[in-house]
């Protein structure tokens, strides 16, 4: 694939099955795949509030793209994004150059003569496996995402309500709010209104080719007004509705902005940049929010994610928390890919005693 256009892949989906989709797009980043992934390509707040900016946005993406990779679900035609999508995909790839990925045993009229795979909930490496066999990539080392909920669960209580299962990981506590407060890990940096520290925790990594390094996590958390939570929920409903789709992204990239990426800003003295922003989805009755962002100081260039999960306190209907997720990772983007998966993992499995 070396005389190639800007992409190899663009990717289109619903936003029902973006947990799984964006784990197979990041395994196929970090195995160097150029990959046109919305969530990462559309994560300017103020120029989403154009449409017409979005769809130039996608429309290049599409042009620019050798294949097209459309994940069918039984939801796939309802939203008009996807309509569009897949018309713009077959009239310039084709059905020969568009894979489907069946996640729900779902297959599209319109792809009936593509070529197609049915892959059950957790079947992220057999997808990128097709993917990669049939667009003739050529991936000597190819990631295998590591679990951290496989084998017995490790819990940890905190604050007195809450749980971690943090199987895979173990706690970090020698030096680390003083490498916090010195900025060593760049890590810390996370909204001031939290009283409360949560597990500082780490896990190690091990890469081709390269000695083992760590993830580092700091969580934070506090209870929040009300009309605080009600003015950032993202409803699941409303996810599931294809026709307020754009609308949901739209306002979970204007809380990432103008909420945490501002409070990032503010707080480290370093240069911030957002790569993406993300829908985290956990079987609730609504969604999270997850950031990509680069720190880039004197000393290091850290890749981060900071995941932003909202829950009731079921012991008290009117407790309102957030639990912000600070993850640290000193290597490649390719390489902070490959890991995310870990990372989303440890934040959903929060809960209550």
């Amino acid at each position: 694939m070396n005389d190639r256009p800007g992409w190899d892949l663009f990717i289109s989906y619903r936003a029902t099955k973006s947990m799984f989709v964006r784990q197979v797009a990041d395994q196929l980043i970090s195995a160097k795949c150029r990959v046109w992934f919305a969530e990462y390509k559309t994560c300017h707040w103020r120029l989403r509030q154009n449409d017409r900016w979005v769809d130039e946005q996608i429309a290049a993406g599409i042009e620019q793209s050798a294949w097209g990779i459309v994940f069918a679900s039984h939801d796939y035609l309802g939203s008009p994004a996807c309509v569009s999508e897949l018309s713009q995909l077959l009239g310039r790839q084709g059905y020969r150059r568009i894979l489907q990925i069946s996640l729900d045993g779902a297959r599209l009229e319109p792809l009936i003569n593509c070529e197609t795979v049915h892959c059950r909930p957790g079947e992220v490496m057999e997808a990128v496996d097709f993917i990669v066999n049939r667009v003739g990539m050529r991936i000597s080392n190819p990631a295998r995402p590591g679990r951290t909920l496989m084998g017995d669960s490790k819990r940890i209580v905190f604050g007195g309500l809450f749980i971690l299962d943090a199987y895979g990981w173990r706690r970090w506590w020698r030096g680390a709010l003083a490498a916090l407060l010195t900025g060593r890990h760049g890590i810390g940096q996370t909204q001031r209104r939290f009283a409360e520290w949560g597990p500082f925790l780490q896990r190690e990594v091990h890469l081709v080719g390269s000695a083992p390094m760590r993830i580092y996590m700091n969580l934070r958390f506090g209870m929040e007004q009300k009309d605080q939570f009600d003015n950032w929920l993202l409803d699941y409903e409303r996810i599931c509705d294809g026709k307020q789709e754009r609308e949901v992204f739209n306002r979970l990239n204007e809380y990432a902005s103008t909420i945490h990426f501002t409070n990032i800003r503010h707080a480290a003295a370093a240069q911030i940049e957002l790569h993406g922003v993300h829908l985290l989805l956990n079987g609730g009755p609504f969604g999270h929010l997850a950031m990509t962002y680069k720190v880039v100081n004197a000393e290091v260039s850290e890749w981060h994610r900071k995941i932003s999960i909202h829950l009731r306190y079921p012991g008290d209907p009117s407790s309102y928390y957030e639990f912000v997720f600070t993850f640290g990772f000193a290597g490649s983007f390719e390489e902070y890919c490959r890991h995310t998966g870990v990372m989303d993992e440890l934040a959903l499995s929060v809960g209550t005693l």
